[in-house]
C-alpha cells in the first residue's frame, strides 16, 4: 500500500477515514492514538491513506512508517505503525526500528529470513470456547491483513516465512516481520478486549535462517549458537522451519526491533 503524507500539495482527500497510530515506548509497550485522516485514490482507484505526522503531548513526533488496512473495521480504516522522533527531527534513543534499518543497510542480507514466536497470557478467566473464538478471529484477522502469520496456539503465535513460495521466504525480512509482530499484537489486544480478556505479551524469541550469512561464520547453526551463548538468558536452539535450518534465539526483550538490533551485529562477526 502506498504511504503518502499531507504536505500542503495539490492533492485533496476524496473522503475521510480513521487510522490507529501505533508506536512502542522505551519499555517496548504498544501505544495507540486514534486519528481522522484523509483518504484519496491511487492510479488504480484503490484507497490511499494520507497519513500526516502527529505530535504527542510530550513533544514526541510520530512518523508513519508502515500502513495496512485494519481488518477489524469497515474501510477506509487503517493501522499506521510509527517511528518516534523529537521536534528537531532526530531519532529518539529508543527508536530501535530506525537503528535496525541503519544496521541492515550496512550489509547484504539477501535471502536471509527472520521470524518470531510471541508468547502471551490472557488476564481473564476465558472459557475454552471464548479462548478458541479469540484465537480463530485473531488468526483470520492476521490473514486478512496480509501479515506473515505462520501458526498459533492458545499461548503463543509464530510469524515468519510459511514456505509457500520462494518469494514468501524472501519477504520475511527483519524489519517487515518485526512490523508484522506489532500489528499482530494490536489485533490480538482488540479482539481479546471484545471478550473481556487482555493479553499480556511475554518476551519474544527470534528465528533466523543460517544459510545466507557471511562466510566468516561458516554458515552453520552450531557455530552461530556457540557465538551467541552467554548473550541471551536461555540456550540458543538449532531449529527447523519448513526444511530450512535456522536458530531459535530466546530473549528478555518485548521490543522486536531492539532484539534484532542486538542480534545483527553478533551474526556479522
Amino acid at each position: 500500500m502506498t504511504l503518502r503524507t499531507i504536505q500542503g500539495g495539490p492533492d485533496s482527500p476524496l473522503q475521510r477515514g480513521r487510522a490507529d497510530y501505533l508506536w512502542l515506548d522505551p519499555g517496548g509497550v504498544l501505544h495507540t492514538k486514534l486519528m481522522a485522516i484523509g483518504v484519496g485514490k491511487d492510479e488504480r482507484g484503490d484507497p490511499t491513506p494520507l497519513v500526516p505526522r502527529t505530535t504527542l503531548r510530550n513533544e514526541i513526533i510520530l512518523c508513519p512508517a508502515h500502513v495496512i488496512p485494519n481488518p477489524l473495521l469497515e474501510q477506509p480504516s487503517f493501522l499506521v505503525l510509527c517511528e518516534t522522533r523529537d521536534v528537531q527531527d532526530h531519532c529518539l534513543e529508543w527508536n530501535h526500528r530506525a537503528k535496525l534499518r541503519a544496521l541492515l543497510k550496512a550489509g547484504d542480507r539477501s535471502g536471509q529470513w527472520w521470524g518470531f514466536r510471541q508468547a502471551f497470557i490472557f488476564k481473564s478467566n476465558l472459557t475454552c470456547f471464548a479462548d478458541s473464538l479469540v484465537g480463530e478471529r485473531f488468526f483470520g484477522a492476521c490473514l486478512d491483513a496480509g501479515l506473515l502469520i505462520h501458526s498459533r496456539s492458545s499461548v503463543h503465535f509464530n510469524l515468519g516465512p510459511r514456505g509457500f513460495t520462494m518469494a514468501d521466504d524472501r519477504d520475511a525480512t527483519a524489519v517487515l516481520v518485526a512490523d508484522h509482530l506489532i500489528f499482530a499484537r494490536f489485533l490480538l489486544e482488540r479482539i481479546g478486549l471484545a471478550h473481556d480478556a487482555f493479553p499480556a505479551f511475554l518476551p519474544i524469541a527470534a528465528y533466523v535462517s543460517t544459510g545466507p550469512l557471511r562466510a566468516g561464520i561458516s554458515g552453520s547453526a552450531e557455530s552461530m549458537a556457540i557465538q551467541l551463548e552467554g548473550r541471551f538468558p536461555e540456550k540458543t536452539l538449532d531449529a527447523n522451519r519448513g526444511g530450512v535450518r535456522c536458530l531459535k534465539i530466546p530473549s528478555e526483550f518485548t521490543d522486536p526491533y531492539r532484539l534484532l538490533s542486538e542480534l545483527v551485529p553478533l551474526l556479522d562477526r
